[in-house]
């Protein structure tokens, strides 16, 4: 350094930060476990995380559950679907993809042998094979000329696997990819044969947020308005428990904008949903609901 402030004061040779320790993990105590369950009383030392995971499944089977199989995103929202699991948890739905260790979790087919789970996949995009069938691009069912978006892959194919059985006029059932939709909803053509649009996706500030922006989009490429599946809504206010989410609340005039894609009956709902911070994941309207209930046909036709 060229210039000095004449300060005579040796700096120190060792610099040393004090650095807290990490906050003790909230000890969680051993239920009364369910006979299935006998070896997670071998495992009671492990992170605060895991035993958590063990806790909701024994509540599960305590619970006397239905062992109809369901897709893994639906059971995992069964299981962890409470408001004591969201410390760990804050997306239920994904609990399983974020434990992967212990003798339950580790064993990814054991897994799902033990918990019912069926194993489902996420549909593969095949317009270009599609196309060359003959078929005119998306999942085409061939059936009528509405396009159908749902915003996860789980509950799209929950609804292929319950439309297969019933009467509907979707010429298409599409996974959005969550907000790849807003973007992708430009490249629906005229030869697709798309007349009408419907979407269902979660209720919470990026779920409505999805549509919206590909509402706005489809209108600037003079496409069919996006709009909501009114008795798939129905049913996930019914059947969903709103929970806190990974997003923060936002003001009642941010929540009345987005609320404003809905139809009037939901507005309110969704309004007081959204200020408070929690959400409804479409997970809810499950493979069981969409096999089993009839009003939400309706959507579909």
């Amino acid at each position: 350094m060229e210039k000095t402030d004449k300060e005579r004061l040796e700096l120190p040779m060792n610099l040393w930060v004090y650095s807290p320790p990490p906050p003790a993990e909230p000890e969680v105590t051993m239920p009364p476990l369910h006979e299935k369950m006998g070896r997670v009383a071998h495992e009671w030392n492990r992170k605060a995380k895991q035993l958590t995971a063990y806790v909701a499944v024994n509540e599960w089977l305590m619970s006397d559950p239905d062992p109809t199989l369901i897709p893994l995103c639906e059971r995992a929202l069964e299981i962890f679907g409470k408001g004591k699991f969201t410390t760990y948890f804050s997306e239920p739905e994904k609990a399983f993809r974020e434990i992967s260790f212990g003798w339950l979790f580790s064993d990814q087919q054991y897994m799902r042998d033990f918990l019912d789970i069926l194993k489902s996949e996420p549909p593969l995009l095949t317009e270009v094979y599609l196309a060359k069938a003959g078929k005119r691009g998306y999942a085409s069912m061939d059936r009528g000329d509405i396009l159908f978006v749902v915003e996860n892959y789980t509950t799209c194919w929950s609804m292929a696997e319950a439309l297969r059985t019933m009467d509907h006029g979707l010429g298409h059932l599409a996974w959005g990819i969550g907000k790849s939709f807003v973007s992708s909803v430009r490249s629906i053509r005229p030869d697709h044969g798309v007349a009408a649009i419907r979407y269902f996706g979660d209720l919470d500030a990026s779920g409505l947020a999805i549509p919206i922006r590909a509402n706005a989009q489809a209108r600037a490429a003079g496409l069919p308005p996006v709009l909501p599946a009114v008795k798939l809504y129905d049913a996930l206010f019914e059947l969903g428990t709103p929970l806190p989410g990974k997003e923060k609340p936002v003001t009642r005039d941010r929540a009345e904008e987005l609320a404003g894609w809905l139809c009037e009956r939901h507005r309110d709902r969704a309004v007081e949903l959204l200020i408070k911070g929690e959400r409804l994941a479409q997970e809810w309207v499950g493979l069981r609901h969409l096999c089993m209930a009839n009003a939400w046909h309706a959507d579909v036709r």
